[in-house]
């Protein structure tokens, strides 16, 4: 975690004594900064210092989703990578509580000392729940570099 600003890492939510482990924000505007693996092209080929600028990528998170509490929350790229800011709103209508992914393309940038991908967790002000509640609990990256 390079950043987590308004998030802290809990193990359950709550009155709960499941064991629920994941970054916990629930006020608006805190923000998570995560770095990503993305030197894929390096473990696959070690005569390469690093990812092939330009690689495609998928990153995913997964977070959350429930029928109370839940807030909208902002997932984009802030530096070694590129991405579209790709908006989640973690409620849902339906009674139950389960882990979703996000799932969104990512592209190397061309760094100079191997600058790192960093993905950015935003919890927005607007909410469908009246509340502003996210969970982040998996950040994960899929490269077929060297396939």
């Amino acid at each position: 975690m390079l950043r987590s600003d308004g998030w802290v890492f809990s193990e359950s939510d709550g009155a709960s004594q499941t064991i629920k482990p994941g970054w916990l924000a629930r006020d608006a505007g805190s923000v998570l900064w995560i770095e990503a693996e993305t030197n894929f092209s390096a473990a696959a080929k070690p005569d390469v210092d690093s990812a092939t600028d330009g690689e495609a990528l998928v990153i995913g998170v997964t977070y959350l989703s429930s029928y109370e509490h839940m807030g909208v929350f902002e997932v984009s790229c802030v530096t070694g990578c590129t991405c579209n800011a790709t908006e989640v709103d973690g409620h849902t209508e339906q009674k139950h509580s389960v882990p979703l992914v996000v799932e969104f393309d990512v592209v190397q940038v061309p760094s100079v000392g191997g600058e790192p991908c960093v993905v950015q967790v935003l919890v927005l002000n607007r909410t469908s729940s009246g509340e502003h509640k996210a969970k982040v609990t998996q950040l994960f990256v899929e490269s077929w570099a060297g396939v």
